[in-house]
């Protein structure tokens, strides 16, 4: 009998999409969160951007409660927004993307560098990863 391929398109990081609705059912199952009735704010905590891309698995019980609670923006809040978005950029499109064209061609061809040159290059990786995934944090004023 013939071997029929199937073409199925699956939506990127299927697998972690699985595992957060896993760990929501979990805790459900477990009693250590309720059950949600709110759609908008499950389909936000499965999918949540930050930790779709870098991880970990974030557990219902600390971002839903978040997700559903009442949120106020008042004009104060505005300009620590605008700061810290600035802040973010800066680091990913000033730092972050401007290193990695000569991170990327000191590991694509190690042997044609002197070791000076290969030590550089580690340390601007690391400043590269943590300029794309570092988080700008300011405490709220008491």
């Amino acid at each position: 009998m013939p071997s029929v391929a199937v073409r199925i398109v699956l939506p990127p990081a299927i697998s972690f999409y699985t595992v957060q609705t896993m760990a929501y059912t979990i805790d459900v199952y477990r009693r250590r969160a309720p059950a949600t009735g709110d759609f908008p704010s499950f389909a936000l905590y499965v999918s949540y951007f930050p930790h779709l891309v870098a991880g970990p698995i974030m557990r219902s019980t600390h971002l839903l409660p978040q997700l559903q609670s009442q949120r106020v923006v008042t004009p104060a809040m505005v300009p620590t927004a605008a700061q810290l978005l600035l802040m973010g950029y800066l680091k990913k499109v000033g730092i972050a993307d401007s290193v990695a064209p000569y991170v990327q061609k000191a590991f694509a061809d190690p042997g044609a560098f002197p070791a000076p040159v290969l030590l550089l290059a580690l340390y601007l990786f690391a400043i590269q990863i943590y300029c794309d995934f570092s988080v700008t944090v300011t405490l709220p004023e008491a």
